[in-house]
């Protein structure tokens, strides 16, 4: 059975909020006067910047800070991820990422810190 653990770089995460959106053709209408009134124009595929909320929790706070260091430094870096479901995309860019420590009052698996992170990434390749 393939694994469906979100994913972003190397780093798994316990929780994964928001979508990839699908690349697209964008299109832009263009005014033809005396003609037929307009006309519609290709511009090739794009897709848009997007963000995504991650949580994953540590066992102790130095861990959870040394995640966060590491999330902070993949801006500006192209990286893989994976989605909930197990679908990966590549060349994805990281635009931007705020990492937060919280301490855990009570977790069932021992583990007593979360990093929050909330991504801003966007596609830069291909379909």
């Amino acid at each position: 059975m393939a694994t469906t653990t979100p994913k972003i770089s190397i780093y798994e995460m316990d929780a994964w909020n928001g979508r990839v959106p699908a690349w697209r053709n964008e299109i832009v209408t263009r005014e033809r006067p005396g003609v037929d009134g307009y006309t519609l124009s290709k511009l090739g595929k794009r897709a848009p910047a997007f963000e995504v909320t991650t949580r994953k929790t540590y066992a102790d706070r130095g861990a959870a800070e040394s995640a966060a260091t590491a999330f902070g430094n993949l801006c500006g870096q192209f990286v893989t991820i994976r989605e909930p479901g197990g679908r990966s995309h590549s060349h994805i860019v990281v635009l931007d990422v705020v990492p937060i420590v919280k301490p855990l009052g009570v977790s069932t698996d021992g583990n007593s810190y979360l990093v929050e992170a909330t991504w801003r990434l966007q596609r830069a390749g291909g379909g």
